[in-house]
């Protein structure tokens, strides 16, 4: 039945043109977020809700929406996705126009609720972590996992509604909400509506990919406005009050400050030079100054106009965490220490694997990211933003690959001889077991990315000597332009689809058309396991290095630690263990130099290297054993290498010493 008029006031729901229904919620006051849990819900404060407004009893489903936009459905699955499902695979602004639509439709004012009247109809007048009281009797969470596959029931209403009526508030959908993510200041407020600007939207009430910690009431997540998925969705709200904006606080972050704009000037470094290993990342020096976690991995490093280094690298407690954020911090030139870490991206309850930065020759720093889903590292969008000022401020992101999948940018970027952005990124298949390292390139402007790579393509090919497949062979692949034009690419070995070796060897794969097609050769390379990331530098002087270690992560666990014999520059052999250089000529058919990246002292050293890498003391014998690599060259003809806690510096003339 449809209420109108009058009759709305004396019933507590009513149905409208649609079929939705709506419930009346009272105005009131009730403390917002909660002290106790994550950063983003403090401080508590107090809203007040200054009249009743109608919320949708149930998030808008498939065929409510699809009234509005019949073309909707071919984001649908017809075996798996219904009538009565939760409408998903809608943006922000898609369900922003479904109300206005709406509200022209039946000549009243639909919005989508703010993140205040949507925590306080969620609360319901309780106190507690959900309405339903500390903890949740039932629960859909299945997804949540690195390779979501499962079918589930999205109908809505499907379980007790809350006090006031309302279903779903915790879990089936994210739900937009009206405003902007910022944080909270702890003033009281009446009928807030979020910041005046922001760049993501808040979501609210998680869904079946979340688990319980993040469905509580006060919990607060947050997504670009233009994201479209298969978990989020939207309800409504009809109301009178206009939120009230307040323009947002912004903090400046320590790699965002006194940072100079002046072009750097630099002067050679004469002879052979190796230089004490540093810590680059460094936690804040007080708590509270910006999250720092036990894990901190997956590093990436640019040289930049104004000659400071910038690193950027994940923080997390787990790999497949939603706190898992991306920090930053800078080796401002001319300083002995790397500033200390502080929060460089991060989208509220979204784990950001993986990070990578490159800075164009024309000065330009961009940054590549992933955005999850979900809390897994796996399911993701890949994104890009671009820096004129050294790092200082940021473009809004654009799309690497708008599509889920498991393409994330964990490996360096490079440029080919066009000036254009390779960008290889990982590929896992695990229904069919097998793995990869797929290839993006940007326009001539750096504006997109088109996928080169096919993955898929003469699949009974891959890994066969000679042969030619459409993909890279390794995950974390480095990648490479030869002279000639050809791509050279090795990748790691090891990662949850097995192990891809050629005859005891790390592959390397060959690409004549940019990256369209693959052919797979034996490297003269140790293969490498879980735990390590090679990496390529084409040096200002000319010659390629490859930088690896001696013995993949598996064999190093089992006590089957080998090392390998090193040939100097000199011919001289040792035998060393860990981190090594060598260094090619001839655009990668040789590499008859190949160096320890060590100290070179009888005296050994300790050194914890970061990450899951075990400490280990350094020698001329022994390096780093394991850790994620990427190498910059400066001006000075300096290399800086950084691993996943350590930044060595050195240059050509010691990896060419005796």
């Amino acid at each position: 039945m449809i209420i109108e008029g009058n009759d709305m006031q004396e019933k507590n729901s009513w149905e409208n043109t649609l079929g939705m229904r709506f419930c009346l919620i009272p105005g009131g006051c009730f403390i917002m977020g909660e002290g106790a849990r994550e950063e983003d819900e403090k401080p508590e404060h107090s809203v007040t809700i200054s009249r009743e407004y109608w919320m949708q009893e149930t998030p808008v489903t498939n065929k409510q929406y699809e009234e509005f936009d019949p073309l909707h459905v071919c984001y649908r699955d017809p075996k798996h996705s219904f009538g009565e499902d939760a409408c998903t695979n809608v943006t922000w602004y898609d369900a922003c126009a479904f109300a206005e639509w709406l509200s022209k439709k039946e000549n009243k004012k639909y919005r989508l609720p703010t993140e205040a009247e949507w925590e306080y109809a969620c609360r319901a007048g309780t106190h507690t972590a959900f309405s339903c009281g500390d903890t949740m009797e039932e629960i859909d969470f299945v997804q949540e996992d690195f390779f979501p596959n499962e079918c589930l029931d999205m109908r809505v209403a499907q379980k007790e509604p809350n006090p006031w009526g309302l279903y779903d508030m915790h879990g089936l959908v994210e739900e937009w909400c009206f405003d902007w993510y910022a944080p909270y200041n702890g003033e009281p407020k009446a009928d807030p509506g979020g910041a005046t600007e922001g760049l993501y939207r808040v979501t609210r009430g998680g869904s079946v990919n979340t688990s319980e910690e993040y469905l509580r009431s006060a919990n607060r997540m947050a997504a670009m406005p233009e994201t479209r998925n298969s978990i989020t969705g939207f309800r409504l709200v009809r109301t009178e009050i206009m939120p009230v904006l307040e323009k947002p606080r912004i903090r400046k972050c320590r790699w965002q400050q006194n940072v100079s704009q002046k072009k750097a000037s630099y002067r050679i470094t004469k002879g052979a030079v190796f230089k004490e290993p540093l810590v680059f990342v460094r936690p804040p020096e007080e708590l509270g100054e910006g999250p720092f976690y036990p894990h901190n991995h997956v590093p990436s490093i640019a040289v930049l106009n104004n000659g400071d280094l910038f690193a950027t690298w994940f923080s997390a407690k787990k790999e497949c965490g939603r706190e898992l954020t991306v920090l930053a911090s800078r080796f401002r030139l001319g300083a002995e220490e790397w500033d200390t870490a502080d929060e460089f991206y991060k989208i509220a309850d979204r784990n950001m694997s993986s990070t990578a930065i490159f800075c164009h020759p024309d000065g330009r720093l961009f940054h590549f990211n992933g955005i999850s889903m979900s809390g897994t590292e796996f399911n993701l969008v890949s994104i890009f933003r671009v820096s004129k000022d050294n790092g200082v401020t940021w473009s809004k992101e654009n799309y690497v690959n708008a599509a889920y999948s498991t393409n994330k940018p964990i490996c360096a970027p490079t440029l080919d001889h066009e000036g254009r952005i390779l960008l290889p990124a990982d590929m896992y298949d695990l229904k069919n077991k097998c793995q990869g390292t797929v290839l993006f390139r940007s326009d001539a402007k750096l504006e997109t990315f088109e996928e080169q790579t096919v993955y898929g393509q003469n699949a009974e090919n891959f890994l066969k000597i000679g042969e030619s497949a459409g993909w890279i062979a390794g995950v974390h692949a480095a990648v490479l332009q030869l002279k000639d034009g050809r791509l050279v690419a090795y990748g790691r070995s090891e990662s949850r689809c097995g192990r891809q070796v050629i005859n005891g060897k790390m592959p390397m794969s060959i690409s004549e058309d940019l990256g369209k097609n693959w052919k797979y050769y034996e490297s003269p390379f140790p293969p490498i396991g879980y735990g390590q990331r090679c990496c390529l530098l084409r040096l200002t002087e000319g010659p390629i290095v490859f930088f690896s270690f001696t013995d993949p992560q598996y064999e190093i666990i089992a006590g089957r630690e080998r090392g390998m014999d090193l040939t100097d520059a000199g011919g001289n052999v040792r035998h060393g263990y860990g981190l090594y250089a060598a260094v090619s000529f001839d655009e990668c058919k040789t590499w008859p130099v190949q160096q320890l990246i060590t100290t070179g002292t009888d005296e050994a050293k300790r050194y914890d290297p970061g990450a899951s890498c075990p400490i280990f003391l350094m020698d001329k014998h022994h390096g780093q054993p394991m850790g994620y690599l990427q190498a910059v060259q400066s001006p000075d003809l300096m290399i800086h290498l950084i691993s996943s806690r350590l930044h060595y510096r050195f240059n050509l003339e010691w990896l060419l010493s005796c």
